[in-house]
């Protein structure tokens, strides 16, 4: 241990890395409570005794955030550890997560180009789940551009009219693809 402390030392005094700070060690490993000397009359340094932890500091001053979902999981995968969790084990329906699945599915089997009609059955079906109305009835789009719509705006109504168009023209099974 104080033959690393020494080499880092004199690659810090002779290169000027400035690796070292004169902090004191507390190490760990030795117990605890020992300040490590570099040398007779130094100063003593600071330098890892384990792992580096990368988690923050909590400041106890700041209040939690308040948050209105149902359902939270923040996970590290580096850690591959849950650093915050509320309700994460309530099964939940996947919402936008659909809006994903929809675009993969007018990528593979519906041409960007084609237009599509936007029908009031597809504005229906949004205003009866509580979404908004964001296009017109009777509006002629690209696929390509409703897409964009859909996942930029979370538009249900683009969704459906998609959905709507792909039954229309090709007469298939939107949700078996």
């Amino acid at each position: 241990m104080i033959s690393t402390l020494m080499l880092i030392s004199i690659l810090d005094l002779l290169l000027g890395i400035n690796i070292l700070s004169p902090i004191l060690l507390i190490q760990k490993s030795l117990g605890g409570s020992e300040v490590v000397q570099v040398d007779s009359g130094s100063i003593p340094y600071l330098l890892p005794a384990n792992e580096t932890n990368y988690f923050p500091i909590r400041d106890w001053g700041v209040q939690d955030p308040f948050l209105t979902a149902r359902s939270v999981t923040l996970y590290d995968a580096s850690s591959d550890k849950v650093l915050y969790s509320v309700n994460s084990e309530t099964r939940l329906p996947i919402a936008s997560l659909t809006k994903f699945m929809t675009a993969v599915v007018v990528i593979e089997n519906i041409g960007l180009n084609d237009v599509v009609e936007i029908k009031s059955s597809a504005i229906e079906k949004s205003k009866k789940e509580g979404g908004g109305n964001d296009l017109y009835e009777g509006e002629k789009i690209k696929a390509g551009d409703l897409l964009k719509i859909m996942l930029i705006e979370s538009s249900n109504v683009a969704a459906y009219a998609l959905v709507g168009h792909f039954g229309e023209k090709y007469g298939g099974d939107f949700v078996g693809k």
